[in-house]
């Protein structure tokens, strides 16, 4: 096996391939990423078993072949290569790496021994969309899903079809104290979109491969896996296996009694300043009155601090809730310009939702100030 790829190249697909290398080092050669040359092309794959992502770039090709190496090192010795085209070289299991007089001698493991994904065979449902609607989508609603082990079906977005509705579908997460729920808009859905959560890990991996303009992309749907290919970026991934709640139930249904627009940046700098004393669960009490929110928030550790703050706003009518401070602050950045908070009483959820986009909806459990 012999071959030569650009450094550029190398590095991109190295880091986005690095947020899957498995760490534990439970199977060795899961630390390792897979070579494999194609015709000038070579394809770069790593995997934890659950997940798999892989890459096709460009490269010379001068001895066909495959191999895995270790993939930390691999990335390192990439970045510090002062020359944009590497060369590589497989002799007696070692993988030779060369860019100007610098070398490197790796040790391999054989590529017939790293696992293979398996995908589903069933049924499948692909929806095809723009980067930047599953962008918006994963951006949106992955603050709010659960990072309790114990609560696994929670680990991820819940994926479903709106009825009658054929060029959208729904994605919401909640941990339980929060909720978050927005559609997106595909180019196409082909086939019939069973409900499924993808898990947060995959969501963490789609989010870097879309992270910069692509165009389209497509999400293919099967019974237990997902898999998503852009340009030349294929991932797949296992689902959650379970049944998501009916997180409908928490959203008001009743219309709310107290109803205020807010504008976004003076709101989050007030949280911000507030929150200066707060710790992970402490609650940020919201005052509001004819034309002014005042914000308060006393610590709850022994230091005894306390903070208060006040800002204008729009609506009608006095209440006084409580609100996790940061949740408040990590809801803000959904927000652009302004929000409308919706409240039945001080006991009910608030219901947040914003001018740009209606069908973006964030709801907050209250607490006890």
């Amino acid at each position: 096996m012999k071959f030569a790829a650009h450094k550029a190249a190398l590095n991109d697909t190295l880091s986005r391939l690095m947020g899957v290398v498995e760490r534990t080092n439970v199977l060795p050669i899961l630390s390792n990423i897979s070579l494999e040359t194609g015709t000038d092309k070579l394809r770069l794959v790593s995997t934890d078993m659950d997940m798999e992502v892989s890459e096709w770039i460009d490269a010379r090709i001068a001895e066909p072949g495959s191999v895995t190496v270790p993939a930390a090192t691999l990335h390192d010795i990439t970045k510090k290569m002062a020359t944009d085209l590497i060369d590589f070289t497989l002799r007696d299991y070692r993988m030779n790496i060369k860019g100007g007089q610098a070398k490197f001698a790796l040790g391999t493991l054989p590529s017939s021994d790293f696992p293979l994904f398996k995908t589903d065979a069933g049924p499948a449902c692909t929806v095809t969309l723009d980067s930047e609607e599953l962008r918006q989508l994963i951006d949106r609603t992955k603050g709010a899903i659960s990072s309790e082990e114990s609560r696994y079906i929670l680990g991820g977005v819940h994926i479903h079809a709106i009825p009658d509705n054929e060029t959208c579908f729904r994605a919401a997460a909640t941990d339980g104290h929060r909720l978050a729920r927005t559609d997106a808009v595909a180019r196409e859905i082909e086939g019939t979109l069973n409900p499924c959560i993808i898990p947060r890990k995959a969501l963490t991996e789609i989010r870097r491969i879309v992270d910069k303009p692509q165009g389209e992309v497509r999400l293919t749907f099967r019974e237990n896996t997902v898999t998503l290919e852009c340009a030349n970026v294929t991932l797949k991934s296992k689902l959650i296996d379970g049944v998501f709640p009916d997180y409908e139930r928490v959203i008001p249904q009743t219309a709310a009694n107290h109803v205020f627009t807010i504008a976004t940046v003076p709101f989050r700098q007030a949280v911000e300043r507030v929150g200066s004393v707060a710790s992970k669960t402490s609650a940020i009490k919201m005052s509001f009155g004819k034309e002014a929110l005042a914000l308060a928030c006393r610590s709850d550790g022994g230091d005894f601090a306390e903070a208060e703050d006040e800002i204008p706003v729009t609506g009608a009518g006095k209440i006084e809730c409580g609100f996790n401070a940061a949740y408040l602050a990590e809801m803000t950045s959904h927000f652009p310009g302004e929000f409308t908070l919706e409240l039945i009483d001080p006991q009910s959820p608030a219901r947040i939702t914003g001018k740009d986009d209606p069908t973006y909806l964030y709801i907050l459990m209250p607490m006890r100030v």
